[in-house]
């Protein structure tokens, strides 16, 4: 049911600030934003801010939309403004308690044409607050492609990492050294789950038990997985 929209907007004026509504079926919905590893429940009726999505909806249905953008958005509980662009002048030293001098050009902000994304879905509540973290990062974080094999030959490699629970999301991997590893898992859902790892590094699996919106770092010695603190400490 997910639909994408693109806008694209040419802006000439100064100190405005536009917003995209997107109108839902809610009369006083909750109204929630990601954040680095969860959820928030964020205020009705001022600016707020959430990385990458937000949610408006009740307890049987809610409405997400991704956002690509760098401002925030506010909501009345019954639609959501996302803040599209801004047009101020950029910051200035004050020169007789006036930050803005009217005999000289003040460049401003998101002057001229700008692009805008957004992805909108709607589902029941608890399949949004679960599958959309997943949908984010595969939206915000899209596979990059490397032409190792021009010539169309080589041998395939298999994958490097999988994991047979949806909800647990890589955050990141990184290379520490010639033979050690590290990465990060997040859990994006409610409750408890368990996890398998698999990597084409070592035979054999990984099990991994993360609780609701838990986070936590394996490192890969050379020879096994080890699960580790945020510093990358062997617990």
């Amino acid at each position: 049911s997910a639909f994408t929209v693109k806008l694209r907007a040419e802006n000439a004026e100064h100190d405005v600030k536009w917003k995209w509504m997107l109108k839902t079926a809610a009369e006083e919905g909750t109204l929630r934003g990601g954040t680095m590893f969860g959820v928030n429940e964020l205020p009705l009726g001022e600016e707020v801010v959430a990385q990458d999505y937000v949610m408006l909806g009740g307890d049987k249905g809610t409405v997400s939309c991704q956002h690509f953008g760098t401002y925030g958005l506010s909501s009345d509980g019954r639609q959501i403004a996302m803040t599209m662009l801004r047009s101020p002048a950029y910051t200035s030293y004050a020169v007789n308690e006036k930050s803005l001098r009217k005999d000289r050009y003040s460049p401003r902000i998101d002057r001229g044409q700008r692009d805008f994304t957004f992805i909108v879905n709607a589902s029941e509540t608890a399949e949004r607050i679960s599958e959309l973290p997943r949908e984010s990062a595969a939206a915000h974080q899209p596979p990059v492609a490397m032409n190792y094999f021009p010539g169309g030959e080589g041998r395939e490699l298999p994958p490097l990492l999988v994991m047979d629970a949806p909800d647990v999301l890589i955050s990141s991997f990184r290379r520490l050294s010639e033979e050690k590893f590290a990465v990060r898992l997040f859990h994006a859902g409610a409750g408890k789950v368990r996890a398998v790892v698999r990597t084409a590094l070592v035979p054999g699996t990984f099990f991994l038990e993360l609780g609701e919106y838990e986070f936590a770092t394996l490192l890969f010695d050379g020879r096994d997985w080890k699960k580790v603190s945020a510093e990358e400490e062997v617990l």
